[in-house]
């Protein structure tokens, strides 16, 4: 699930930065904080909307669809500017 996917993304990153969010996210997450909890004390990287989108996806169970969604508009905005 999800605790996996960012223990994951934590341990396969070359970057510090990454590592270090998904460190904090993984260990809030082993003590039974809900991801947009853990995500919401990094302000610097997730954004609003990224919140938003996750706590939509915790209170439906389509996180699937609601990460489709993000990488979507997230690609769309690298591609614009």
């Amino acid at each position: 699930p999800i605790i996996d996917s960012v223990e994951d993304l934590r341990d396969t990153t070359n970057s510090l930065a990454v590592k270090n969010v998904m460190s904090d996210i993984h260990e809030d997450l082993l003590t039974g904080a809900s991801l947009s909890q853990s995500m919401a004390k990094h302000p610097d990287v997730f954004d609003k909307l990224f919140l938003g989108m996750v706590i939509t996806g915790e209170n439906t169970g389509s996180f699937s669809k609601i990460f489709e969604h993000l990488a979507t508009h997230y690609k769309w905005l690298h591609d614009i500017n």
